[in-house]
């Protein structure tokens, strides 16, 4: 019965993951949850184990159905986020889909470290007939990203702006991305690759979308804006910050495109 389905979600103690597993237990699954950090009792759950449970991994992973894999590490070296889904893979029941979280900045010519373990192991997952989120800017309550957006951009007095539009921001609704995981895993679509987009804005009016206080805006020249965003590209550096800039600051519009 489909709502008997046992169903595994990764990165338990993220937002995101907090709307999709209340979203599954209004449509009544049965949830477990994985965790790196420490595990927080949530009412949603059947239960939660950290990632390193072996005991969980052979027992319950088998029997779940889909694997929602949000957990990522930003902070830790990427062999750690490989480990991970290799551990998924191993245990997991050979019917059972994998869908895995990617991003809109995992492209065949990702810069950010973060586009290129997300390209990898979108590829991993693709050859072993799982299913690939590509996910733009999720826009929820408290986004960390959006959050990040304004503070790079808007200050006391003013806020900066660009001359032209040169960055697209592929953004996406919370809710579009919670009722695409329950479409798929209530009618076990046999799509393999999802670009999970509501509108692509260019940077400029995105920025407008969200200025409340309509402050004085001060333009920076082109060439400048490249200039410096090149060079920040090429800074070779594990730093948090700086790997965000890159992944946010290069899209390959052509590749993603051709994900229908």
């Amino acid at each position: 019965m489909i709502n008997q389905k046992k169903i595994l979600l990764t990165g338990v103690n993220s937002i995101i993951s907090n709307y999709i597993s209340k979203k599954l237990n209004e449509e009544k699954f049965q949830l477990y949850g994985l965790t790196s950090s420490k595990i927080v009792k949530k009412k949603y759950y059947k239960k939660i184990a950290r990632i390193d449970d072996y005991d969980f991994l052979k027992n319950v992973l088998p029997q779940c159905e889909f694997i929602i894999h949000v957990g990522w590490n930003r902070k830790s070296d990427n062999k750690d986020n490989l480990k991970l889904y290799n551990k998924l893979l191993k245990y997991k029941n050979k019917k059972a889909k994998i869908i895995f979280f990617s991003t809109v900045a995992a492209t065949p010519n990702a810069i950010s470290n973060y586009g290129k373990t997300k390209y990898k192991l979108s590829n991993i997952n693709l050859k072993n007939k799982n299913i690939n989120l590509f996910i733009g800017l999720v826009d929820y309550k408290f986004s960390n990203h959006i959050r990040l957006l304004n503070k790079i951009f808007n200050f006391k007095l003013f806020q900066l702006r660009f001359t032209k539009n040169i960055f697209n921001v592929y953004y996406v609704k919370i809710e579009t991305l919670v009722n695409l995981i329950i479409d798929i895993v209530k009618y076990k679509k046999t799509k393999s690759n999802f670009l999970v987009v509501d509108k692509i804005f260019k940077l400029n009016d995105f920025l407008d979308l969200y200025d409340n206080n309509k402050k004085f805006k001060i333009y920076i020249p082109y060439l400048l804006s490249i200039f410096f965003i090149k060079i920040i590209q090429r800074i070779k550096t594990k730093n948090t910050l700086i790997d965000k800039i890159k992944t946010f600051t290069h899209k390959d519009d052509k590749f993603l495109f051709k994900i229908k």
